[in-house]
């Protein structure tokens, strides 16, 4: 279970961090673009908004994640669907890094972030025996269990 809230609460702390985004002033935004090599200095009006926006859309994710991490076993399919989105997130940045001819090491620690705290979220929740189960067939209903006790 450690394991388990460890390979949530880093992805909550990174995502949340993007909440930044939405309050710093686009000066220091456009100085850590440049930094990995992206200018945005010149952005006006509908492009900056769209930024904001993206960054504090990746904040709510890390809301996501951070909810999983206190109490992930109360969450058992959107926990599955935490690791699955980041198992399927890394195809995707290597997708546009490529396209857009990033530098190495620009999309290649998204893909990795990625596949290893998704694999990490998936593998920790199979080993606290909370992985998804079989749904029941429509229709029916489960059985109540019966007690030991005799009568």
């Amino acid at each position: 279970m450690k394991g388990l809230k460890i390979a949530l609460w880093i992805p909550a702390i990174v995502y949340l961090l993007n909440f930044l985004g939405g309050i710093l002033p686009w000066t220091m935004l456009s100085n850590i673009g440049s930094y990995i090599g992206v200018d945005i200095s010149g952005c006006h009006g509908v492009v900056k908004y769209i930024v904001r926006l993206a960054l504090v859309g990746f904040g709510f994710v890390g809301v996501f994640y951070l909810l999983l991490a206190l109490n992930p076993l109360q969450y058992g399919k959107m926990l599955t669907l935490a690791g699955y989105g980041l198992i399927l997130f890394g195809p995707v940045a290597l997708a546009w890094g490529l396209y857009y001819d990033f530098q190495l090491w620009i999309w290649v620690v998204d893909v990795l972030f990625s596949f290893i705290f998704g694999g990490l979220i998936l593998f920790f929740q199979s080993k606290t025996g909370h992985a998804e189960e079989a749904p029941a067939e429509p229709g029916t209903t489960p059985e109540p269990e019966k007690s030991s006790t005799s009568e």
